[in-house]
């Protein structure tokens, strides 16, 4: 995976909650009524980019090394 699409999957990763948290305030003010479904959605979606991003950054590290001042991890 490519640097640009590591970090727009990491951006949207921490937007669509946000998204979601507005969308949850117009339901309850206008009472479309469709917040509880989207909701399982979104938790589904976030947690997929989750485990995308887990998978990309395991791979990047098997091949690159952690330095922390005097010592190297990895």
């Amino acid at each position: 995976m490519s640097d640009k699409v590591f970090k727009i999957l990491r951006k949207l990763q921490w937007i669509i909650p946000d998204l979601y948290a507005f969308y949850g305030v117009l339901d309850a003010i206008f009472g479309w009524g469709y917040a509880k479904p989207i909701g399982t959605i979104v938790s589904a979606l976030v947690g997929l980019l989750g485990n995308i991003i887990q998978h990309s950054s395991d791979k990047f590290f098997e091949s690159h090394a952690i330095i922390d001042g005097d010592e190297v991890l990895g």
